[in-house]
């Protein structure tokens, strides 16, 4: 779908064929990096890990000309509180060499998440910006939950802009009852 858009995905060096948690990318990668007329979106991961993989790539990914967004969703674990989050912010900024120059609050529960679930990850990612002096840019929002969500911020504001999202590339058995 979003190669029929424009969208070229470079994934790992094994494409489809294991999964793309193998820290092996395909060298191709650099094409979008080393070129400036290109507009690139790197997916690290959210750990140290995923973060080791863009050393390789920090002479392209100068902080002049690119953001370094932390995706939040204060759902999981690793990142459902301040303090655990700040930790893990800052040694994948201390592994990968990269400032982050933003936060994103992706708070979602798939499916089943709810308004308030936006909420509580936009106070969250406030919190965590406080604290590492970084602003909130986004809060993504599901298509459907948009207009409650606005009705929200009519009483208090949210930091950062909405972004609507729907859900696209998820397996079937999500939808399973079980």
């Amino acid at each position: 779908m979003m190669e029929a858009r424009g969208v070229e995905n470079i994934s790992n060096l094994y494409g489809n064929m294991i999964t793309d948690e193998i820290p092996a990318l395909d060298p191709s990668i650099r094409r979008p990096l080393e070129n400036k007329k290109y507009r690139a979106v790197v997916d690290a991961g959210g750990d140290p890990s995923g973060a080791k993989l863009l050393v390789q790539f920090g002479d392209l990914m100068q902080q002049d000309d690119c953001d370094v967004f932390a995706v939040i969703n204060a759902n999981r674990p690793v990142t459902s509180g301040a303090g655990n989050t700040v930790t893990l912010l800052r040694n994948i900024e201390m592994t990968s060499g990269l400032e982050i120059t933003g936060l994103v609050n992706n708070t979602h529960m798939l499916r089943e998440t709810r308004v308030d679930d936006i909420i509580k990850g936009n106070r969250l990612a406030v919190e965590i910006g406080g604290v590492m002096d970084l602003p909130v840019k986004y809060n993504t929002c599901e298509e459907h939950l948009l207009d409650e969500l606005s009705a929200y911020c009519q009483t208090e504001k949210m930091e950062g802009e909405i972004f609507p999202i729907h859900l696209e590339m998820r397996d079937s058995w999500l939808d399973r009852k079980v």
